[in-house]
């Protein structure tokens, strides 16, 4: 006896109730953030972005984690975190370059001041 094999089988759809439940929860949490003040309103909005901001991050982390797979765990973490302390390092030799350049430039306008 053989078998024939015309692929895999497709997923069922879901339920028509499931979909119900996910509206009815999300149009409930609309109604709760409507009847909040607008200083928690705001919150809340602030609270939703970052979530999108680390959802996206986290995103792009898996997709280039999914490109190097192959190297050995220990490496990708070492990799990664010497970028990271590099960029931060970096970004506070630009600040404090930028403060200094600043107190420069206050006293050449402190001393052009004294002069008139």
């Amino acid at each position: 006896m053989t078998t024939n094999s015309y692929g895999t089988l497709k997923q069922r759809p879901l339920h028509p109730k499931q979909f119900q439940q996910e509206d009815i929860r999300e149009q409930r949490t609309f109604e709760v953030v409507d009847n909040l003040l607008n200083i928690d309103k705001a919150f809340i909005h602030e609270q939703r972005k970052q979530h999108q901001h680390r959802e996206r991050l986290l995103s792009a982390y898996l997709e280039l984690i999914r490109e190097f797979d192959y190297l050995p765990k220990r490496v990708l973490l070492d990799e990664f975190s010497s970028a990271v302390k590099h960029i931060y390092a970096s970004n506070e030799e630009d600040k404090r370059k930028e403060k200094e350049f600043m107190q420069i430039t206050n006293k050449v306008c402190e001393n052009l001041q004294e002069e008139n």
